[in-house]
């Protein structure tokens, strides 16, 4: 590490304080420093983040940032600084950070960084229309949204802050003004749900281990994808093909379904599985024999087949293709 910058984080307090709840403080720097180090870590450029003497003015919490380059050890703390500070302009836009990026625009974005980060790695760290661009392509990062939606959900249950700074450079000789995020806007960073959109496998194997013979709401268990996962059966007509005794399952019974995932955001901002659910099944194979289609599956791919065809005869204008 060679290249050493400042960074300010500072708590405006209400009737000009200089103290505050020390867990609720080191709670709040703790999510901060973890988004901050995933921000790095997506731009991959070294960061290290030790404390300083911090100063009082309501309460100024000093950092000394370490890397190796000082353009970009300045680029990432400008970057830092705005991604605390710029906040969904509208509810759908957050909603839209919820439900998560379609898969397009997930790879759009990881391009769009990929650019970004090449510009980065020959900035003179002056660039603050840089800095901006990539503080917003981050924008879609979940994992880094969550530690910002804990962040000042801890800051905003604390009625002691009126607003916070972020100051990156502070000890530049003609240094940009701090940025400072208000109480009221507190609450546009904060997620308002965890849960992310059902992932949806239509042509998932699941080998069963211990199926469901009877009437209930019970979970099945098997194996997926080399894990042994717990599910609830939903599709009706199999269900009761099963009490009919029309399927009769043995070791090495598998079934080709759909299966759903049911997916969310935990505190370290990693996304986890809740839970599965098997909608339909298309397929039944008994102990290594070939599949059987089931009825309800022969249905879902004829659906599934009109529909992909409605879909080809469109463009993207939503015009017929000719």
């Amino acid at each position: 590490m060679e290249a050493i910058e400042q960074f300010d984080l500072h708590y405006y307090l209400r009737g000009d304080s200089h103290s505050m709840n020390a867990l609720v403080r080191n709670k709040c720097e703790r999510e901060f420093l973890a988004a901050a180090y995933e921000i790095a870590a997506t731009l991959k450029i070294p960061l290290e983040i030790e404390s300083f003497a911090h100063s009082e003015g309501g309460l100024k919490e000093r950092w000394k940032a370490l890397g190796k380059n000082s353009g970009q050890l300045s680029l990432i703390l400008t970057v830092i600084a705005l991604y605390f500070s710029i906040y969904p302009p509208t509810d759908k836009e957050l909603t839209g950070l919820e439900k998560e990026a379609k898969q397009l625009e997930i790879e759009k974005s990881k391009l769009e960084i990929q650019r970004l980060r090449r510009e980065a790695a020959e900035t003179n760290g002056q660039d603050e229309e840089l800095a901006g661009s990539i503080a917003e392509s981050l924008q879609s990062n979940g994992n880094i949204a969550v530690r910002r939606s804990n962040y000042y959900k801890l800051l905003d249950g604390y009625d002691m802050v009126e607003a916070v700074g972020y100051h990156p450079n502070p000890n530049e000789p003609n240094p940009a003004p701090e940025i400072k995020v208000e109480r009221p806007l507190f609450s546009r960073f904060i997620l308002r749900s965890d849960k992310l959109p059902v992932e949806v496998d239509d042509n998932a194997i699941v080998e069963i281990f211990a199926p469901v013979l009877v009437n209930g709401k019970y979970h099945w268990r098997g194996k997926y994808q080399g894990k042994i996962i717990s599910f609830s059966m939903t599709d009706p007509k199999f269900k009761r093909s099963i009490l009919n005794k029309d399927i009769h399952f043995q070791n090495g019974t598998k079934l080709r379904c759909v299966l759903n995932s049911f997916r969310k955001y935990n505190q370290l901002g990693e996304v986890v599985v809740t839970g599965y659910s098997v909608a339909t099944v298309l397929d039944v194979s008994e102990a290594g024999e070939a599949y059987i289609e089931t009825d309800q599956g022969r249905s879902y791919r004829h659906v599934k087949a009109v529909i992909d065809a409605q879909h080809e005869l469109f463009d993207d204008s939503g015009s017929a293709v000719r």
